[in-house]
């Protein structure tokens, strides 16, 4: 999934439920696995010029020792 198809996503609930902006954020492995809060949206990795983003990942922690 790329941005653009994640707010579209995103734009498509809106229309069909009204404002998400208080809906949290999940991550399942599979549909068999425990869901995950997901509390922030980081950046990742960069292209091979070392500015360009190219990807973002969603964490659910950001301390390095948990």
């Amino acid at each position: 999934m790329n941005i653009q198809e994640l707010k579209y996503t995103i734009q498509k609930l809106e229309e069909t439920h009204g404002s998400i902006d208080d809906v949290k954020v999940l991550f399942r492995y599979n549909n068999n696995s425990d869901p995950v809060y997901c509390n922030y949206l980081e950046e990742d990795l960069f292209k091979k010029d070392n500015k360009t983003l190219d990807t973002v990942m969603f964490l659910n922690n950001t301390c390095e020792t948990e």
